[in-house]
């Protein structure tokens, strides 16, 4: 699924017109990125918890030249 086929369900769902719904679904995930962004876990109840980790550099290895990189 993406934003676009959301809208539409949300659309159908609600009886709001699509440009509404576009507006709203692409508002709800701009405030999201922008949450998560500043560091912020994002909770939807019955949905999911979102939050940004971060992890160490992992070493790769180019499988032609051998030559290791980060």
């Amino acid at each position: 699924m993406n934003k676009k086929n959301l809208s539409d369900i949300v659309s159908e769902n609600t009886g709001l017109a699509k440009k509404e719904t576009q507006c709203f679904v692409n508002s709800a995930i701009n405030v999201m990125i922008n949450s998560l962004g500043k560091g912020a876990k994002v909770q939807l109840t019955g949905f999911g918890t979102f939050s940004v980790l971060s992890r160490k550099a992992k070493k790769g290895i180019n499988p032609v030249t051998k030559a290791e990189f980060f």
